[in-house]
């Protein structure tokens, strides 16, 4: 029947064609762009972990060559059999199956298009709309800007006419001023080992490495390499806001319980929000705080002290990070009206740990 035609030529393409090469691209991206990193991803809160033998042999290379040849011998054996003709060879002697068919590649092709060009102009009206506030502040001739979203690369942003300080962002091109993430993580990781959690767990968001809170992680998992710790990360996007984050981290939670039973907890949360709505899901399962979990937040924002039980948290000087910025964009303006060269100043600011209730 025509639906038959049109529903077979569709599978054609997709599953034959399009699952397999996103499949192809991903494993090219995994295993070959990401490389270890990758591997040490894959063996987060798994209660198997891939060796790296493994995963080299397998995902890096037996499984790209094998998709590849696949895809190649399949692609000869479609051309012989006529199927790439505009009337494929199996519905040649049937004409009025035709329109059928080319409407199901016609469908195939508009989905790819329209997918490409939808995630393009979602991505594309982001950066367009905060370019387009910066050009409406350059027209009333803005002498300096203090910026703290990461949608704009800091690499456009130099080239802009004026002094920009950016405040806890990608700064690899502009002057900043940014907290110690690595001190106040390693801290607030030394003293959940201290407190003898048999296994330690952050929970964060998958920061780019550039983006100064990534260090964050970085500090968590070299304490815990340091002193010989069993540790996990759980690192992925928790939610735009309270219901979908709450949902996201009972999943956490669920997963923790499934793979670390009968074992103290000590989790290090990205901010001081999160780890108090993870406090309340232990609240409500009838964990007991800090014998069964220990946690620390990040920020010293006011949740963490108005929580049910107070938060113990890494302490960010707002107020000094905020004067700091303004003496430096202040600095760099008076610079460049003496027709001075603007320095490009990179500035960190302490941070400190504050200890509550939430550990021992």
């Amino acid at each position: 029947s025509a639906n038959l035609m049109y529903f077979t030529e569709v599978d054609n393409w997709i599953g034959n064609y399009l699952l397999i090469v996103l499949g192809l691209i991903e494993i090219v991206v995994i295993g070959w762009c990401v490389k270890d990193s990758a591997l040490e991803e894959m063996n987060k809160g798994g209660l198997w972990h891939v060796p790296k033998w493994f995963y080299k042999l397998f995902h890096q290379f037996l499984t790209p060559i094998t998709i590849i040849t696949f895809l190649v011998f399949f692609t000869k054996d479609y051309w012989i059999q006529g199927n790439f003709k505009l009337v494929p060879s199996y519905v040649a002697s049937t004409p009025e199956f035709i329109p059928w068919v080319n409407l199901g590649r016609a469908v195939v092709l508009i989905v790819l298009v329209v997918g490409f060009i939808q995630s393009y102009k979602s991505i594309k009206s982001k950066y367009t709309k905060e370019m387009n506030y910066i050009k409406e502040l350059m027209a009333y001739q803005i002498e300096g800007l203090i910026i703290l979203s990461n949608t704009i690369d800091s690499k456009t942003l130099s080239e802009l006419s004026i002094p920009i300080v950016s405040i806890e962002r990608e700064d690899k091109y502009i002057s900043s001023v940014n907290s110690d993430n690595y001190a106040g993580a390693f801290k607030a990781t030394n003293l959940l080992i201290d407190n003898k959690c048999d296994i330690l767990i952050h929970i964060n968001t998958d920061v780019a490495k550039e983006i100064p809170s990534y260090k964050r992680i970085e500090a968590f998992k070299k304490a815990c390499k340091d002193r010989n710790s069993k540790y996990t990360c759980y690192l992925s996007h928790l939610g735009h806001n309270f219901e979908e984050t709450y949902i996201n981290m009972s999943k956490l939670y669920d997963d923790i319980e499934k793979n670390y039973p009968n074992m103290k907890k000590g989790i290090f949360v990205s901010n001081d929000t999160h780890a108090n709505i993870l406090l309340n899901i232990l609240i409500k399962n009838k964990k007991k705080i800090p014998d069964e979990y220990e946690i620390i937040g990040f920020d010293n924002s006011p949740i963490s002290v108005e929580s049910i039980i107070p938060i113990t948290t890494v302490n960010q000087d707002i107020n000094k990070i905020a004067d700091t910025a303004m003496k430096l964009i202040l600095r760099q303006i008076n610079s460049k009206n003496r027709g001075n060269s603007v320095k490009l100043e990179n500035i960190t600011i302490d941070t400190d740990l504050i200890i509550r209730d939430t550990t021992s």
